[in-house]
Parts: C-alpha cells; structure tokens; sequence
C-alpha cells in the first residue's frame, strides 16, 4: 500500500486516486516497472530466453449497459463503423491492459507472453466485458551470437 503524500490515506495499488481528498497519487515504484512490462501475444520473445515462468496473470473490465446507452442513443442507423462504440471497448482494454501490467509487476515479471483479449456480454445484467490473460515471465536479452 501507498499513503496520499497529501493527506497520508492508504492507496490501493490500482487506485488512482486518494479516496480522502481526491489527489492522484504520485508514480510509484510499481507503476514505473509495470510500465516497462513488455506484452507480446507470442509465447516466446525473439532474442530472449525465458528464465522463470512466474504463473497466470488476468484482468478484468465490466462495461455497464449505461455506457452503451449513452453511446447507442446518440448513433444513427448506417453502414461502417461506429468509432464510440468502439471506443468504449478501447478504454475497457486499455484499462486491461494497465491491470494486467501491475499484476505481472507485482509477481517479478518483465514481460507477459501470450497475451489474449477476450470480449463478451453478460445478457440478463446488461453488461459486456472485456478480460485480458497471459503467462508472466522474466527473461533475459540473449547476445547475438
């Protein structure tokens, strides 16, 4: 845990801001090495070797019907794409993608090997989802030999 460098709250590790005052909290150790976290959908990384296999890691995204009604209100009926829609995925991967980093972080891992998105919808609660898995690892850059 973290404390608010304003107020001294504990943070949680995915919060991302204090529950106290409502400061966003300052970059911590864990953030920076999730953010190095490479993620490939492989389950190898070229010009690496895999040292340690450190388990299963997962997130998840509930997105609520309220956020697609918003977005189907305001869409008319025509052929392509509907980009809002589409965006309100993107944001539940990314957020995916943000949790899934921390996860690996937490257990020593620098990378994530396959990696895989899987969407669907939860239809008598009116909502969709989004989870992301993979296998976190350490590996190691091997020398070109």
């Amino acid at each position: 845990m973290n404390n608010c460098s304003v107020c001294g709250t504990s943070i949680g590790i995915f919060d991302s801001k204090c529950a106290s005052c409502r400061y966003e909290k300052h970059s911590t150790a864990l953030e920076t090495a999730a953010d190095e976290v490479l993620l490939t959908t492989t389950d190898t990384i070229p010009g690496s070797e895999i040292t340690h296999v450190l388990g299963l890691v997962s997130a998840e995204c509930v997105l609520t019907m309220h956020s697609f009604r918003e977005t189907l209100s305001a869409l008319s009926v025509k052929p392509g794409r509907e980009t809002r829609l589409e965006g309100l995925f993107k944001e539940g991967r990314d957020f995916c993608i943000t949790a899934i980093r921390k996860e690996a972080a937490l257990k020593g891992a620098n990378c994530i090997t396959g990696l895989r998105f899987d969407y669907g919808e939860i239809s008598y609660m009116s909502m969709s989802f989004v989870v992301a898995s993979g296998t976190a690892v350490k590996c190691l850059k091997v020398e070109n030999r």
